[in-house]
Formats: structure tokens, C-alpha cells, sequence
């Protein structure tokens, strides 16, 4: 699944060679800051450098995050981030865990693009209602790295509703708790975030 604005898929990505894909990171990267220039270059570029940079922005982040991928798939992973961002039309952002956050947001709306879903409105009420009444499912395809996370961005999410919402979206996720269609690592994983 991916959310660029070009029709770039994630099998055009693959057949490309590294160079290419750098120069399209770049590109994508360029086309996310685009907003900072109104400060100035110097501003635009401070944070594209901390963006790229191996230790701490996003290049780091994926190499720590995925590094079980080969040099090739981090960069079509930070690619895929960075588009993802783009399509949200949200600035990316180095600091504290807004990577992080960035990362769970992204697997959950690729979960729900794979589902047919709109992956732009994974907090609306009937996105929430799907991936409750599908929480093993979204478990399995997130991975355990990620579980915890994507059962907090269900429950943060929750809390956006309507009173009326949150009580039924609640009542829901206690109940999907409690059924046997949730393995023992999602229900552990559950239970620690409560």
C-alpha cells in the first residue's frame, strides 16, 4: 500500500535503483518542507538536515525501527513515511516521539487502505468501529513491535468522539477484549495499556 501523490507505487519503488530512489526521498522531503521556506533557506534546510540525519530524524528512526530491512527497503520505508506525511499534509517534525507517532499513524492507515478503507479518516467513528471489530487482524499486520502502539492510537482516538461514540467505540473494545478471537500477546498487550 501507498499513499504518494505521483501514482508512484511500491512496485516502482522496488525496481528502482538506489540513486533513484535517494533522489526521490529528496524530492519528497523537499516537497514536505516546501512550507518552511516562507522562513527562509536556512530553515528549510536545518530541518531537512535533521530529517536525513543517521542518528536521530527519520533516517535513524528507520534504520532502529526496521532493521531487520536491507538498505534498500529502509529507504523505500522512509520513502513510504515521507509520502504518508505528504498525503496528510503535515510537516514532519524530529523532535521527542513525533517520528514515532508518525510510524503508528502510518500502519494503521495502511492496514485500513489494504481493507479497502479510507486511510485519511482512521479516527473517524466508522474507521474506529472497523479496526475494533478487526483488532487481531490489525495486530497480526502491524507486528508485535507495533501492538501496543496501534491499541493506543485506537484508544487516543476514541477519546475524539462524540460522548455517545466514545461509550459504544468503549463498549466495543471491551468486548473484543474479552472474546476468543484475540490471542494471548494482543489480550497482554491490552491489559498493560489499561
Amino acid at each position: 500500500m501507498f499513499f504518494n501523490k505521483n501514482n508512484i507505487s511500491y512496485k516502482d519503488l522496488k525496481s528502482m535503483n538506489m540513486n533513484q530512489l535517494i533522489d526521490f526521498r529528496d524530492e519528497s522531503i523537499d516537497k514536505n518542507l516546501e512550507p518552511l521556506r516562507e522562513f527562509g533557506e536556512d530553515s528549510f534546510q536545518r530541518r531537512k538536515n535533521s530529517i536525513l540525519d543517521p542518528e536521530f530524524g527519520l533516517v535513524g528512526f528507520v534504520d532502529r525501527t526496521y532493521c531487520n530491512l536491507t538498505k534498500k527497503e529502509k529507504l523505500i520505508k522512509q520513502i513510504e513515511i515521507v509520502d504518508y506525511q505528504n498525503n496528510m499534509n503535515d510537516v514532519i517534525n524530529t523532535d521527542g516521539e513525533f517520528l514515532d507517532v508518525i510510524n503508528k499513524s502510518y500502519q494503521i492507515s495502511q492496514y485500513l487502505q489494504e481493507k479497502g478503507k479510507n486511510p485519511k479518516y482512521y479516527e473517524s467513528y466508522d474507521s474506529l468501529k472497523f479496526l475494533i471489530d478487526n483488532l487481531q487482524e490489525l495486530c497480526d499486520f502491524v507486528g508485535s513491535d507495533f501492538l501496543e502502539g496501534a491499541i493506543l492510537s485506537i484508544q487516543s482516538s476514541i477519546g475524539l468522539q462524540s460522548k455517545e461514540q466514545q461509550k459504544s467505540l468503549s463498549d466495543d473494545l471491551k468486548k473484543s477484549c474479552k472474546g476468543e478471537n484475540l490471542s494471548a500477546e494482543v489480550k497482554k498487550a491490552i491489559e498493560s495499556i489499561n
